[in-house]
């Protein structure tokens, strides 16, 4: 997150000039591989254009469509790591992600879009179409039977959400401690804490 509570803050800036290392950064270090699948009929990934300062050189080579997750799952050549995205932007989006059309028309006036607000971002959502991605990644996980390479016997499948507990949640976060001595972050954050900040 470079250090901030919200990455919408300062606008101008995140994520054009973010250029804090990433996980990738670290797993190319170690000489692992990793792909980034995104849901068609995206053209970007969300990692990407988060991280687009410094993953841009290896978006030919690590930035996929799930389609060739699934591909690259029955021929047994998946990476170490594989991360998939779901399809966050236009119909049949399968985030599981009510409609967000008054944020994206921010964006996107933000962007310089002349009119955003005659752009159709709310589509119908529904957690149907998340549980179906869910449902095929996994299935092709369990159904790879490669004799080499990945296989359904080597392979873990991890999800994880992006969203933390709900509206209320009656246990506080516990307490950590901040990484670094350089004090208060935005909004008086002190990283002092587990959790969402």
């Amino acid at each position: 997150a470079s250090g901030y509570v919200v990455n919408t803050t300062p606008a101008d800036s995140f994520p054009v000039h973010n250029t804090a290392e990433t996980l990738f950064d670290r797993l190319d270090a170690a000489g692992l591989t990793w792909r980034v699948y995104c849901d068609p009929p995206s053209h970007y990934s969300l990692t990407g254009v988060i991280h687009a300062a410094r993953l841009r050189p290896r978006f030919a080579t690590n930035f996929f469509s799930t389609e060739q997750f699934f591909e690259d799952a029955e021929r047994g050549e998946l990476p170490t790591y594989s991360f998939i995205e779901p399809q966050i932007i236009g119909f049949n989006h399968n985030d599981m992600h009510p409609p967000f059309g008054d944020l994206l028309s921010a964006v996107a006036k933000a962007g310089g879009i002349g009119e955003p607000d005659q752009l159709r971002f709310d589509n119908p959502s529904s957690l149907i179409a998340g549980e179906d991605l869910l449902d095929r990644v996994y299935r092709a996980v369990r159904d790879s039977s490669a004799p080499t390479g990945s296989n359904h016997l080597n392979t873990t499948l991890l999800v994880t959400f992006d969203e933390h507990g709900g509206t209320y949640d009656h246990v506080p976060p516990p307490s950590a401690v901040p990484p670094d001595a350089s004090g208060a972050g935005q909004f008086g954050f002190h990283f002092d804490r587990s959790g969402v900040r």
